[in-house]
């Protein structure tokens, strides 16, 4: 079945194909107005500053990428490690006066 021909709304080529893009790439490409890149920078400072364990990851992660630049600057070997590298939380050790309640690691007085 062919479609009439229309034009492209994101890189103009004339096609007859089904819906207003003429590809995926086109259709997916989206820019955003500074009101909702503001509102998106709201919500994401937001989640950042709450307690939620997924910001704490999120809080880790960033710390973790920033680091790796950092020190990429001085040390070749560090500028060699992919995302995967750093990407990944580290295993909390329990001593044997400790457990973990809620997320958070409690003491005991023994």
């Amino acid at each position: 079945m062919a479609y009439k021909e229309k034009s492209c709304p994101t890189c103009n080529k004339t096609h007859n194909k089904r819906g207003p893009y003429c590809s995926r790439s086109c259709g997916n490409s989206r820019s955003f107005t500074k009101e909702e890149k503001a509102n998106l920078s709201a919500k994401q400072i937001a989640h950042l500053n709450s307690d939620a364990d997924t910001a704490e990851e999120t809080r880790w992660r960033y710390t973790e990428i920033g680091r790796i630049h950092r020190e990429a600057r001085t040390d070749a070997t560090v500028r060699e490690q992919s995302p995967d590298d750093y990407n990944v939380l580290p295993e909390t050790r329990i001593k044997n006066n400790q457990f973990v309640d809620d997320g958070a690691v409690w003491e005991t007085d023994e």
